[in-house]
């Protein structure tokens, strides 16, 4: 007898427990949800313009039958490929509250989409919870759309890195992503060095929505004249028309060209060697004058012979000629 009524108390205890449990759940109502200022239906699609890389507001009230507290608001939108990073995860929740009953709270979640997200059907899932009680939950369905026209500039690749020596060029590759509905074509992309006025640009013919592409090398010619340092470079695309731009910056070493280096050591042995020179050049001179001295008293010599010769000759000839 003892053991039956045993047995009915642990059943009693365990019936009030699940109805306590239940009660905890549905004193909680989710009274409104707004999206960016736009009531959200439970029972419908929600096609809001809601694009990627985009923030939003999620207006949330709630309301208490009973005194609660450590109560919490998360939200989630799932299904994105990196929901595992939490740095990535499309979701917020509140800081805990206390609610009293009958009372009306609150509060706003911030949001926002990442960039790649898929445009996709979605549900944004609001959970209402404290620390042991049951959750309340509640999913609405969203549409998620991407703009007509938006292009992701995804990588600058530098194949020959991006230090250089001045006098050379640097060969690179823009890649390119088309996260807008419309097809793209005739894009122009170009990378330049403004401080050394360097300009490289190429056409990418054409990139269709949810693709990517990337141009050819784009030669960068580094003048021989640029001084070493440090240089931003800048990569510029215009697509629709050239109606629609993105840049990107980034930095480039360039390294003084080794000739300058060079000839700055030779002109200066080329200016010690001169005045070397001009010192030693002075006697130098007295010597030159001796040798002209007797070269001139040489020729001189040589040319009395001559003429003795020529006399001693000629006076030959008048003898020869009287006999």
């Amino acid at each position: 007898m003892k053991a039956r009524n045993a047995i009915i108390g642990i059943l009693a205890i365990l019936s009030l427990l699940s109805f306590a449990t239940f009660a905890n759940a549905a004193e909680v109502s989710i009274e409104k949800v707004e999206l960016n200022d736009v009531a959200l239906s439970a029972t419908s699609t929600n096609k809001l313009d809601i694009t990627r890389d985009a923030q939003f507001d999620v207006r949330v009230n709630v309301k208490s039958l009973v005194d609660q507290d450590n109560v919490e608001i998360l939200g989630m939108i799932t299904g994105y490929e990196y929901n595992d990073i939490a740095s990535d995860r499309i979701s917020a929740n509140t800081q805990v509250m206390r609610m009293e009953a009958n009372t009306t709270y609150v509060r706003t979640l911030k949001m926002s989409l990442p960039q790649d997200v898929d445009v996709d059907s979605y549900k944004l899932r609001l959970i209402i919870s404290d620390r042991n009680g049951a959750a309340v939950t509640q999913d609405y369905s969203l549409k998620i759309s991407a703009d007509r026209h938006s292009l992701v500039l995804k990588d600058v690749i530098f194949i020959t890195g991006t230090r250089v020596e001045a006098g050379k060029a640097v060969l690179a590759k823009v890649r390119l992503e088309n996260q807008g509905q419309m097809t793209e074509s005739d894009i122009k992309v170009s990378l330049t060095v403004p401080q050394l006025g360097a300009q490289a640009s190429d056409y990418v013919d054409q990139i269709k929505a949810e693709k990517q592409d990337e141009t050819e090398e784009l030669y960068l010619a580094i003048p021989a004249s640029a001084q070493a340092g440090e240089y931003t470079y800048v990569v510029d695309v215009k697509y629709n028309n050239a109606k629609s731009s993105i840049t990107k910056t980034g930095t480039i070493m360039v390294d003084a060209k080794p000739a300058v280096a060079a000839t700055v050591a030779q002109n200066t042995q080329t200016t010690t060697t001169a005045t070397a020179n001009t010192t030693t050049a002075q006697p130098a001179a007295g010597n030159t004058k001796e040798v002209l001295r007797k070269v001139l008293e040489g020729a001189l010599l040589i040319l009395v012979v001559l003429l003795v010769i020529i006399g001693l000759i000629i006076g030959f000839s008048k003898l020869s000629n009287n006999d």
